[in-house]
């Protein structure tokens, strides 16, 4: 498959690129499809149309973060809640420790 020297818009026909211009290198020749006015429009149209098909997948996805938010809060909370009493375990062996060094 040829590349032709010339390349216009698909969608409005303008010129895009020309291979014989000094400035124009051969990847960007060959990749480009779309004036950029067409591709912004292309990439505005690609964003509405893949969430519009997507709006179930988006709302599964809310749901289960929602879900799991939530459960790592509660589990926050609990290990904040054994922490604490840890805490006050270790503050009471070591005033046992402290009593039982005074006796001897």
């Amino acid at each position: 498959m040829n590349c032709p020297d010339i390349k216009f818009c698909e969608m409005c026909g303008k010129k895009i690129s020309d291979i014989n211009d000094p400035n124009t290198d051969w990847m960007s020749h060959i990749r480009i499809k779309y004036c950029p006015e067409c591709a912004a429009y292309r990439r505005k149209m690609n964003r509405r149309n893949w969430a519009s098909k997507n709006t179930d997948a988006h709302k599964t996805v809310e749901a289960f973060l929602g879900e799991y938010s939530t459960l790592m809060r509660e589990q926050v909370s609990e290990l904040k809640e054994q922490v604490k009493l840890i805490q006050e375990e270790n503050d009471l062996l070591r005033k046992e420790i402290i009593t039982l060094r005074g006796n001897m």
